[in-house]
């Protein structure tokens, strides 16, 4: 064995005999519990149980002074990180005969504070080898990416197939947004984005062989890559305790031939009046969390059109619909004037609402059209008091043709046949009027 790698086992074997604790009677009892769980023979029942012995798990961790062992038999697994910077405990739930549910539970030293991070979510479906039913899954640590930002590429496979994984990039960059997330402290919040979090992105967005990977896993990120494999738009948000958000991200641009160019993207939500009507930069950007990029062509130029989502304040919510556009030096532009409103074209449409309401607005394939709720107040006389404003069950469409997205007021979802087409919008000003929000 060579200096290196005995000096890495040596190093590991220490972690685990210094900072580790044997389990006391509390935490035997929880176990036992998790152990108890696949005799149930309901689904809900499994499901409750795993929730409730999951948070009782988090809690216990979290009242340990040091990390305590589990035993290998025991159907919560444990493994730690190359360098024994986190130990991470694992437990699988079948749900259906191709998924599972997942409890993970992170534990680390960050400012000299042990950390404690759950997350419970439903892993996508992994090639099941012939022959074989419900084969363990595995959780393993590949490599230690980068010593200095402590970047962990974490990886699943069945136990026979461990070339056939899936893996979050960087599990501790996960870990991060759940704490930010959670945080009660703006100032806290805020040094892990800047310190924290924005320098493992920034690695992330400049490594080509990452430029079509969607980030599985990173549930506060959002990710979308347009059709044409030219854009990558990831955005994420920092609420604060007053309600308000902070939105962050890049738009990552790659062109034939050249290297990837990223244009981190800055908020400037306060400053602009009357967002609605104006062509912005990656500077000057109308924050958002982009849920979807829809690409279309004409005459030549793309036009990546994005639906957004904006946590506004305590008391509304916004959607919103604009279209971004590459410019010859490869900068984003946001704001084309190509959108139906009132009876000429707008840059970007903003539909504002409750915040105790829901409004659907997406891309659909068959009818090739972006398709959402009319949004209208509860009682007439809240007209444009938009916090009483929510979906009427009516629905309003926008169609791409002839380089324009065209509106289709009034849609009948249930059957698309009688779709018809808009009458032709008159311009009777260069300056369009305000959107019915």
């Amino acid at each position: 064995m060579n200096r290196a790698k005995f000096t890495v086992l040596l190093l590991f074997t220490l972690n685990i005999s210094a900072f580790s604790q044997t389990l006391d009677l509390k935490g035997t009892n929880i176990l036992d519990r998790f152990d108890s769980i696949v005799t149930l023979k309901q689904e809900f029942k499994k499901a409750y149980q795993a929730k409730e012995c999951a948070d009782n798990w988090s809690q216990y961790l979290r009242e340990c002074k040091n990390v305590p062992t589990v035993e290998p038999h025991r159907s919560l697994k444990q493994i730690v990180s190359p360098d024994g910077f986190i130990t991470l405990y694992y437990y699988l739930l079948p749900i259906a005969d191709t998924e599972k549910r997942v409890s993970l539970f992170a534990v680390y030293t960050r400012d000299s504070i042990q950390r404690v991070v759950q997350f419970n979510e439903v892993l996508p479906p992994l090639p099941q080898p012939k022959n074989s039913i419900n084969e363990e899954i595995v959780f393993a640590f590949a490599n230690l990416q980068d010593t200095e930002l402590k970047s962990y590429e974490l990886k699943f496979f069945r136990k026979s197939t461990p070339e056939q994984s899936l893996s979050y990039h960087d599990f501790y960059l996960k870990c991060l947004f759940e704490e930010m997330a959670l945080s009660r402290d703006n100032d806290e919040k805020n040094r892990l984005n800047e310190q924290d979090i924005l320098p493992r992105m920034w690695k992330i967005w400049n490594e080509p062989s990452l430029f079509e990977n969607p980030l599985y896993g990173y549930n506060r990120i959002s990710t979308i890559i347009s059709t044409d494999k030219k854009v990558k738009i990831t955005t994420w948000n920092v609420e604060l305790n007053d309600g308000s958000h902070q939105f962050y991200g890049a738009v990552s641009v790659q062109k034939e031939g050249k290297p990837i160019t990223t244009y981190e993207l800055t908020d400037k939500t306060n400053d602009l009046r009357s967002p609605d009507r104006l062509m912005l930069t990656h500077k000057r950007w109308y924050g958002a969390i982009y849920l979807d990029i829809i690409h279309t062509n004409y005459k030549k130029q793309d036009y990546y059109t994005l639906i957004g989502f904006k946590g506004n304040n305590e008391l509304t919510k916004i959607k919103l619909l604009e279209v971004l556009t590459i410019q010859p030096n490869g900068e984003p532009r946001f704001g084309s004037s190509i959108l139906t409103k009132g009876p000429g074209y707008a840059p970007r449409l903003i539909f504002e609402y409750s915040a105790g309401a829901n409004m659907m607005m997406k891309y659909d394939e068959s009818l090739k059209m972006i398709v959402m709720d009319n949004l209208s107040p509860s009682e007439p006389m809240f007209k444009n008091v938009f916090r009483f404003y929510g979906p009427d069950f009516s629905y309003n469409g926008y169609k791409f043709e002839k380089g324009k997205w065209k509106l289709y007021p009034d849609l009948d979802l249930r059957n698309p046949k009688t779709l018809q087409a808009p009458a032709k919008p008159v311009r009777k000003s260069k300056i369009p009027q305000t959107i019915q929000q």
